[in-house]
């Protein structure tokens, strides 16, 4: 069980976080200031902007390298998909 993100353009990857990854991420974004309004801690159907996911993927290119190791190759796949999402449905 986690977060299943559902990309609102077809022709995008859909994401996936476990509730542990979805905390860190969020964790992550608040401290690079990363504006998380639409984020919702539960799995109800909201929407995060494509507009908020563009800022997302551009905060963790900008701030990979600060990361660990393990955590930057976790991490380092999703900016594509924040990037090209056109939105996610939080389900």
């Amino acid at each position: 069980m986690g977060m299943d993100l559902v990309a609102c353009n077809p022709d995008a990857k859909d994401g996936r976080y476990n509730w542990a990854g979805w905390e860190y991420l969020f964790e992550l974004l608040d401290g690079w200031d990363v504006d998380l309004s639409e984020f919702s801690g539960f799995n109800d159907g909201d929407l995060i902007s494509e507009e908020t996911c563009k800022k997302v993927a551009d905060a963790i290119e900008e701030h990979l390298n600060e990361l660990e190791l393990d955590d930057r190759i976790w991490l380092e796949p999703h900016i594509e998909l924040w990037r090209n999402c056109g939105g996610y449905e939080q389900c």
